[in-house]
């Protein structure tokens, strides 16, 4: 144990080490998004880690996730205007469906009546 952070160290093994590398190399050239505390995201192909452990991505787009959420907000009310919208036709289409019924129905019995005569 560490006397001056209190923390305790676990020895890092060699294969271990070694294992850690691999699987970062496998990442290499690979997309990849990172999201920020501040709400930003970056997605890019993954080139490296430095020194610092900063990720190093190549081609990167920067977003936010307000605008990520506006567009799934957006993408929602769209789907569900675009519902309303198709419930509203098939209620206009059964009514009149049943307008139709009733007006045929009507003429034949105005024909029926007409034919008595």
């Amino acid at each position: 144990m560490s006397e001056s952070t209190g923390t305790e160290h676990a020895p890092i093994e060699h294969s271990d080490l070694n294992q850690s590398k691999e699987k970062l190399r496998s990442y290499l050239n690979h997309k990849m998004r990172i999201y920020c505390e501040d709400g930003r995201q970056f997605t890019g192909l993954f080139k490296c880690i430095d020194a610092y452990q900063n990720v190093i991505l190549s081609d990167t787009t920067e977003s936010r996730q307000e605008y990520n959420r506006a567009m799934s907000f957006w993408t929602y009310q769209a789907s569900q205007e675009l519902g309303y919208h198709q419930a509203m036709a098939r209620s206009q289409k059964e009514k009149i469906r049943l307008v139709e019924s009733r007006a045929s129905a009507t003429l034949a019995d105005m024909r029926e009546r007409l034919k008595g005569k």
